[in-house]
């Protein structure tokens, strides 16, 4: 469904052909085949094939939700062209380093959960791959803005480089957060975030970040079947 919106607004012309386009996701992908419902757990392969067919690449993480078949199907479904789906892994895309770490922290007898001390370490090793964006599941903790999130990645972050890091898991109100280090955090849960690089764009105010400007933010609601897109 998401895919399919995007590819529309390629084709009317709101946004570039589909083929300069990257896509990055942070997982939690499966929804209710009727739209019952936000969520849910199942497989989520024909989200990636999705967007592999028509974009340039798609790369992102595995939420805690997210199923992606038996040990040999996922194994062989990682292999496919155009998908990266990452896990202490780093690729370079459409000229930019990403980095990122599927699931989370919690029971590591259940799928795509890690013990905190390695979800912390992990995240240790991928910031000193000099990195351009982060792709994760889980969101720093930002108590100073009443905003969930995992508070060892925001220790991790408060002194870390000042990169892009995309993240969902927890809902926030207010999605963009310039750390004091320079991270710039953009959590994408329940939305869709277009953004468009725009180097000669001064640094002003978060909202005027050169990798924000004429950003169009679409917001999917289920059970409603229609979306909204506005301008940032």
């Amino acid at each position: 469904m998401l895919a399919g919106e995007l590819l529309t607004l390629c084709e009317l012309g709101t946004l570039p052909p589909a083929d300069q386009i990257g896509v990055l996701l942070t997982g939690d992908l499966h929804c209710d085949p009727e739209l019952a419902r936000r969520g849910g757990i199942g497989d989520v392969r024909s989200v990636w094939e999705a967007f592999a067919a028509s974009f340039a690449f798609v790369a992102g993480v595995a939420g805690n939700h997210d199923m992606f078949g038996s040990d040999a199907d996922f194994a062989a479904f990682r292999r496919g062209a155009g998908r990266h789906i990452l896990d202490l892994d780093v690729r370079t895309l459409g000229g930019l380093k990403v980095g990122g770490l599927s699931g989370i922290v919690g029971d590591t007898k259940r799928p795509n959960r890690r013990s905190s001390e390695e979800f912390l370490d992990a995240i240790a090793l991928l910031l000193l791959e000099s990195i351009d964006v982060l792709v994760l599941h889980d969101a720093p903790a930002l108590p100073e803005r009443n905003q969930k999130g995992n508070e060892g990645l925001r220790a991790l972050l408060d002194v870390g480089p000042p990169i892009v890091v995309a993240c969902g898991h927890h809902h926030w109100d207010d999605p963009l957060v310039e750390l004091a280090s320079g991270a710039l955090i953009l959590n994408v849960d329940s939305r869709c975030v277009v953004l468009r690089n725009v180097p000669e764009v001064a640094l002003t105010d978060p909202f005027r970040h050169p990798l924000q400007t004429n950003t169009c933010s679409i917001t999917f609601e289920p059970p409603r079947r229609s979306s909204t897109c506005s301008k940032k």
